[in-house]
């Protein structure tokens, strides 16, 4: 079960990002194996890293700890497999929507703001 936790501050809530972010990446390998999924785990850890820099612009510390715990208890369901794998698959999914033109336009302002939580 996850808890409901408030950062006192804007640091602290980057640093719970960075624990979750990292205990993702851990977890991928085993999630590729339970699942069967069939993607490497570079193109699954990608994935992940563009799903956390879709919020990385969000500075409010509570609507930080709101987006944590929807993302703790997600990451939870997948750990003990409540998820099936056509639920899990929507996280690695491509945006169709995303053309290559703006995301190497909107890649590197991104990726600077990205490793200020890394």
């Amino acid at each position: 079960m996850v808890f409901a936790q408030t950062s006192s501050s804007f640091a602290q809530s980057q640093q719970r990002v960075r624990s979750l972010f990292h205990a993702i990446m851990r977890e991928l390998p085993r999630t590729r194996r339970l699942y069967q999924i069939e993607m490497t785990e570079r193109e699954m850890r990608s994935r992940v890293l563009t799903l956390f820099k879709r919020n990385a612009g969000v500075r409010e510390v509570r609507q930080i700890d709101f987006l944590l715990y929807r993302a703790e208890a997600e990451f939870q369901e997948i750990q003990k497999q409540y998820k099936t794998k056509a639920g899990l698959m929507r996280y690695f999914e491509k945006d169709p929507s995303t053309s290559a033109a703006k995301k190497s336009e909107g890649d590197k302002a991104v990726q600077d703001l990205f490793n200020k939580y890394l």
